[in-house]
């Protein structure tokens, strides 16, 4: 029809995908400085941590929406996620959530918090952190860096590490991760200002090349986006 009206026809991504190729559909940390459009399609329907992102996003910018679903499952007798009783499913309360939550934080003083409260306020807060992050760093602001302690060390057979995340549902994120991952999370067990813990993070550099140092802080900054994404970490000012 196109072709017998001679009308010009744009596409939104300007490459070709195949079936089942989809690469960075589900990339919610991307947002909105490296993508602009999202579609869980294929794999990332199955991916726990994207569709954790989604639920989080949802029920950060949309609860009245995510409430509609709740009390879908709820008529069914399934319970889904175990919210905070004084939790209302609105926009105004999740902001006093993610205010108070980093208030606490700065004050060291979230293990006061009940587990769910806990949850709650970490996975409000986690959706825009790894845009914040973009922010931080391109702006050269000063900002600290804090590893939850929340989640749990297992070793599988091959001798690969697995955390074991805790989640509003009582039920755990599985994820296996690198030395590197490791080593960023010995690193910032305590609050850290970013800069000095990229200082600490070059000490494991034997060859102290410009080039390869800013190698390091480039793979650093993705694996701590991605540790972000998985509510593992924490950044702010």
């Amino acid at each position: 029809m196109t072709l017998e009206q001679n009308k010009p026809v744009e596409t939104l991504i300007d490459i070709q995908i195949d079936d089942n190729g989809y690469i960075g559909f589900g990339d919610f940390e991307s947002v909105p400085f490296n993508k602009t459009y999202l579609h869980l399609l294929g794999h990332f329907k199955r991916d726990l941590r994207t569709c954790k992102m989604l639920e989080s996003y949802v029920i950060r910018y949309f609860p009245e929406k995510f409430k509609l679903l709740i009390d879908l499952f709820d008529k069914t007798g399934y319970t889904w996620i175990k919210f905070p009783k004084f939790y209302s499913f609105s926009l105004k309360q999740n902001n006093d959530i993610i205010d108070n939550f980093l208030v606490q934080i700065k004050k060291g003083d979230i293990n006061s918090l009940e587990l769910p409260h806990f949850f709650l306020a970490r996975d409000l807060l986690s959706v825009d952190l790894p845009k914040r992050f973009h922010q931080y760093l391109l702006k050269k602001e000063i900002f600290s860096i804090y590893l939850y302690p929340i989640y749990d060390v297992q070793h599988n057979s091959n001798g690969n590490t697995l955390l074991k995340i805790k989640n509003l549902e009582d039920e755990n994120f599985i994820l296996e991760v690198d030395e590197i991952d490791l080593i960023i999370m010995k690193t910032i067990k305590k609050p850290i200002r970013y800069d000095s813990f990229i200082s600490n993070m070059k000490n494991y550099v034997e060859d102290r090349d410009n080039e390869i140092e800013n190698q390091l802080i480039e793979l650093i900054n993705k694996r701590i986006i991605f540790l972000i994404t998985c509510k593992l970490i924490l950044i702010y000012k």
